[in-house]
């Protein structure tokens, strides 16, 4: 559900000119963001926000973040694993390990 839920907010509420509307949608992408577990990928959070709030300033830095993000992965017996990064968000991105 994510995966559609987050691009719809920031494709169409982070845009919107009305400040309530842009509002709302910070809200409810950080809310996203809250329940992340991993504490690597947590902690980017919140600026894969301010650059979804304010790509032409904001994306430089984001990105810099996650090309020194390094995830450490637990894998318990007979489980194959992998991450996808939903919270890449609007900037398009995705990590894979596998």
């Amino acid at each position: 559900m994510l995966p559609q839920v987050v691009p719809a907010l920031t494709e169409h509420a982070l845009t919107a000119s009305h400040p309530r509307v842009k509002e709302g949608a910070n809200t409810a992408l950080a809310s996203v963001g809250a329940v992340i577990k991993n504490p690597e990928i947590a902690r980017l959070v919140p600026a894969l926000l301010k650059a979804l709030a304010d790509p032409g300033n904001a994306t430089p830095g984001a990105l810099d973040a996650l090309a020194h993000c390094q995830v450490r992965v637990r894998v318990g017996l007979g489980l194959g694993f992998g991450l996808g990064l939903g919270l890449g968000l609007g900037l398009g991105l995705r990590f894979g390990l596998g």
